[in-house]
């Protein structure tokens, strides 16, 4: 069988045209580059590994990628997690587009496979070239790969075009440090060699893959986000708002008279009252009768059952997931639903702005397949969130449930994208919401702020990781959050205060955590436990 891969590209009849390009290797396909950026200006491209099956048809491919909502459809992603890569796994060991499913009919995946490969008109003039630094093709593939999908391009896998086998098999660790080097900088490149020779490579082979990498970097391209130009008219349809609160009246209030100023008019605003009675406010109805407003109360505090206490009374097409304490632009709604029918996705995913957290640089506020699910900014699908059960139980007094939900989604196929310039403002209320299960009390930026501060890992975190990604999903997250913990920001000197406390706390931490691990599994024991929805509704 020949290991060679034909390129085609699409005429104005609706056929392919062999353009006479092939390629077999890493070198070849970065040589060939230019030729496929100018065959690609106006047509489809089509890579597809030749004496395989035969070549599918311009209207069958077109199809997959209309139904996909992709601008590139690959066969890759049926493999293990990061398999082409396996370096990743130590620094992203729960990265939601490499969740895999082998039910989902098209998944959002950097894992790219030049042997099944179609590229939409226009598209590699946008995209970032090739390295030419990476030798193998399963290590050029994933890092195409992985900077399109961050540099906004729409990169999908289809069921029908995966096969089993990286084609070319995992990367060196050259390639793989070079991988690192590349988007993670030289502090996780050194993180990811430690690991790999903690994991029994030689030390001699991982120091020698380290100089050639780090003799050869080359950086990667500029991320600049694509801009979404809102489409006229907008889509009519309907949209629900989610609100859980629990002692947050005055926010709760705020949040309420910004949804009146709302372009796009919700159908309807559940707000789920988890407030203990003696602090209720019992004039919401009456001072927001204005608004669509419909309140459940409920005894039982809980973040994940009281979402889904309010989805089971919605039958909006869409449902607006935002907590109690933000506000909200006028065009929050509408901005969502634009991007979500111009790219067919089930999710449009926005950011939440705090006050002291820098905002997003220029060139991130565009959009991109998004890596997380915001509960406090999500407009998604009603019928997405209910297919997958809705809010995991398991996640009532902890943190995570949105990105859990996120992975379920991932892994039902859903197109989740991520919107820069669709932001809110996130109050961080000094009481009430996962405060009241003590969950969330640190963030990271706090820890990182202070020499002594401490940003732990919580039993539902690893309950995520072992969940949906395996035991060793888990182990690299208590490694990762111990590996932070020697880091902060500051000057010289409280770096190395802070380095010196992390270090003398190590093995205090490492039991610490073992008795975090122990709670996750009791979760795993007692959970997942998912909601059954009326899909009819």
């Amino acid at each position: 069988m020949s290991e060679h891969i034909a390129v085609y590209s699409s005429t104005a009849q609706g056929a392919w045209q062999d353009t006479g390009v092939v390629f077999a290797t890493a070198s070849d396909l970065a040589g060939c580059w230019s030729a496929l950026v100018e065959r690609n200006r106006d047509a489809t491209l089509l890579l597809w590994k030749a004496d395989e099956e035969p070549v599918p048809t311009v209207p069958e491919v077109c199809s997959l990628m209309r139904r996909a909502g992709a601008e590139v459809l690959h066969g890759g992603g049926n493999t293990e997690y990061a398999s082409a890569m396996p370096c990743l796994r130590t620094v992203h060991p729960a990265y939601i587009p490499l969740a895999r499913s082998a039910m989902a009919e098209f998944l959002s995946s950097p894992e790219l496979s030049v042997q099944r490969c179609a590229i939409a008109p226009g598209v590699l003039a946008w995209a970032a070239p090739p390295c030419k630094q990476f030798v193998s093709m399963g290590g050029l593939e994933f890092a195409l790969g992985w900077e399109w999908l961050q540099g906004g391009v729409v990169v999908r896998s289809a069921r029908a075009w995966r096969r089993a086998t990286v084609y070319g098999g995992p990367c060196s660790f050259a390639d793989q440090l070079h991988f690192m080097f590349r988007f993670f900088g030289s502090l996780w490149t050194a993180y990811a060699a430690l690991r790999l020779v903690m994991a029994g490579a030689r030390l001699a082979t991982v120091t020698e893959a380290w100089r050639a990498a780090r003799g050869h970097r080359c950086r990667p391209q500029a991320i600049r986000l694509r801009r979404f130009v809102e489409r006229e008219p907008l889509p009519l349809e309907s949209v629900a708002v989610l609100i859980p609160t629990i002692d947050r009246v005055p926010y709760l209030r705020s949040t309420l008279d910004h949804l009146r100023h709302q372009t796009h008019r919700p159908v309807s605003i559940v707000v789920v009252d988890q407030t203990p009675e003696e602090s209720r406010d019992h004039q919401l109805e009456r001072d927001f009768a204005d608004l669509p407003l419909r309140l459940i109360r409920l005894e039982k505090a809980g973040q994940s059952s009281a979402r889904n206490a309010g989805l089971q009374k919605i039958d909006a097409a869409w449902t607006l997931l935002i907590d109690d304490d933000v506000n909200l632009p006028p065009t929050l709604i509408a901005q969502h639903l634009a991007l979500c029918a111009a790219l067919g996705a089930d999710a449009s995913v926005g950011v939440a702005v705090e006050e002291g957290v820098p905002a997003l640089p220029e060139p991130l506020r565009g959009y991109r397949v998004s890596p997380v699910l915001n509960g406090n900014n999500s407009l998604v699908r009603t019928a997405t969130i209910k297919g997958v059960g809705g809010f995991d139980l398991a996640y009532d007094g902890g943190s995570r449930a949105d990105g859990d939900l996120g992975v379920r989604m991932q892994k039902a196929g859903a197109l989740m994208v991520l919107d820069g310039s669709n932001s809110l403002f996130h109050h961080h209320a000094p009481r009430g919401g996962l405060r009241v299960h003590k969950a969330r009390v640190v963030t990271r930026a706090t820890a990182r702020a202070r020499i002594l501060g401490r940003h732990p890992v919580v039993p539902t975190e690893l309950y995520l990781s072992v969940r949906h990604f395996g035991e060793w999903s888990a182990r690299e997250v208590r490694l990762i959050r111990l590996w932070s913990g020697l880091r902060m920001d500051g000057g010289r000197l409280a770096k190395l205060a802070r380095l010196t406390v992390g270090m003398l706390r190590l093995p205090f931490e490492w039991r610490r955590q073992s008795a975090v691990e122990l709670k996750a599994r009791e979760l795993l024991q007692q959970h997942p436990t998912l909601d059954r929805f009326d899909l009819q509704a």
